[in-house]
């Protein structure tokens, strides 16, 4: 772990000093090495992918199968338990806060609060943006809408401050799903295959790796859709699309 933490402090400190200047883009294979890769259910349509002690999560999408699937066995990917969303709820990005599974929807309004042990969902909170992803640094939920923005909420979805992330001084738009790694905020960009790194101090992206590739054209069928959803556990980094038949495990080089 310390390890892990050194590296990536070096990394991306050196990516932070830098931040005034040309940040280059970076192919995985440079940055990453996959380790593992385990089934993944090609059915879902991914929109949140995250660890909670030791346990893998994973909300997904489109109305009628929006789901909420806990402990999934990364070996066979199938789950303990599953939640199933009312058919006219679009399920988007997830995460367990304060002991509470955060659920947003896309552009219903509203946000389910649920109790993750028994998967029940405790209330539904007014939520005045479109949902896209969510992470948390512990302090607060961290949410995307789809534009340039990130939203720095309570446990109310009360908006405590926003940044706005910017590459090379430009905008990045169509912010998607979100994973805290570090004192970072991964976050996929929607419809592309670019994860960007972003200070959250400042909305600054300090790395900006393509994953062109990483999944092989000949695994791919008229099903599958983009690269969306980032989870870390134990010093692993975990990568997957909507959709996709594989979850990448990696590790920083």
């Amino acid at each position: 772990m310390k390890k892990f933490l050194l590296i990536l402090v070096v990394m991306l400190t050196g990516c932070s000093n830098a931040e005034n200047h040309d940040i280059k883009i970076t192919d995985y294979n440079d940055y990453l090495s996959v380790i593992n890769t385990y089934p993944h259910n090609t059915s879902s349509f991914t929109q949140g992918l995250f660890f909670d002690n030791g346990m893998l999560y994973e909300s997904t999408g489109e109305y009628g199968w929006s789901k909420i699937y806990k402990d999934i066995d990364l070996l066979t990917g199938k789950p303990s338990e599953s939640y199933s969303l009312d058919s006219e709820l679009f399920g988007e990005g997830a995460v367990i806060f304060k002991n509470k599974l955060y659920v947003l929807t896309w552009k219903e309004g509203k946000a389910l609060i649920m109790d993750p042990d028994e998967m029940l969902v405790l209330e539904t909170l007014n939520y005045d943006k479109e949902g896209f992803g969510l992470t948390t640094d512990g302090k607060y939920l961290i949410a995307s809408d789809g534009s340039s923005k990130l939203y720095f909420m309570n446990e109310g979805l009360d908006v405590i401050k926003e940044i706005n992330v910017t590459f090379n001084g430009n905008k990045v738009e169509m912010l998607n799903e979100l994973e805290y790694i570090d004192g970072y905020i991964w976050a996929n960009i929607w419809q592309t295959n670019f994860i960007v790194v972003i200070n959250p101090e400042n909305g600054n992206v300090v790395k900006k790796i393509d994953f062109t590739g990483i999944l092989d054209e000949n695994l791919k069928d008229e099903n599958t859709d983009v690269l969306n959803g980032i989870a870390y556990n134990d010093d692993k980094i975990y990568i997957t699309g909507k959709r996709w038949p594989l979850i990448f495990e990696c590790k920083l080089k």
